[in-house]
């Protein structure tokens, strides 16, 4: 074989250089866009993984708002139906009137206005002890268990001292429209 000339070593080393140059531009680009790709997919799933922590923490809020609910009405959701909830809040009414020591009179029950979320309306009469009564009065927001508002009371002192009469009229709403904060602590 014969010796290169310095041109033509010059000349291989220029085709090298561009072969080589060609080979880098041509084979960086796709490493580049595959690069690239890969950095949006990454993107992606790091946006979706930051939309699923939100969900989470907006469940794990509402799961505790249900809980803080459940234990300040002393709600059981597994208990409650729909055909029976009336009838279970009167049961209950009663059940907590009798435990605080006042005794329930006259009661009727009327249907609610159902564009606004009510599922009935109980106008109840009762007397006892003035402490019972409070007590009882009382019980209506936190041991019942439902949603009840008291519309409106009236009391009335008895003959014998100590004792109090009273007439009131609550609303019994519906869970699905209910909002706690729109609800009267009267």
């Amino acid at each position: 074989m014969r010796k290169l000339t310095d041109r033509e070593k010059r000349t291989l080393r220029l085709a090298g250089f561009l072969v080589a140059a060609y080979l880098v531009v041509f084979y960086g680009t796709k490493l580049f866009g595959s690069l690239e790709s890969q950095r949006g997919a990454y993107a992606e799933a790091y946006l979706n993984a930051q939309t699923l922590q939100v969900k989470r923490l907006r469940e794990i809020q509402k799961r505790k708002r249900l809980e803080k609910l459940k234990t300040e009405w002393n709600i059981d959701f597994p208990k409650l139906q729909k055909k029976t909830v009336v009838g279970d809040a009167r049961v209950a009414l009663e059940t907590t009137a009798r435990t605080c020591g006042v005794g329930l009179g006259f009661s009727k029950e009327s249907p609610g206005r159902v564009r606004a979320g009510e599922l009935t309306v109980f106008q109840v009469q009762g007397s006892g002890k003035t402490q019972n009564v409070a007590r009882f009065l009382h019980a209506l927001k936190t041991r019942l268990g439902y949603p009840m508002v008291v519309d409106r009371i009236h009391l009335k002192a008895q003959k014998r001292p100590g004792l109090v009469s009273f007439t009131f009229t609550a609303t019994l709403l519906g869970y699905s429209t209910w909002k706690p904060q729109e609800t009267s602590r009267a």
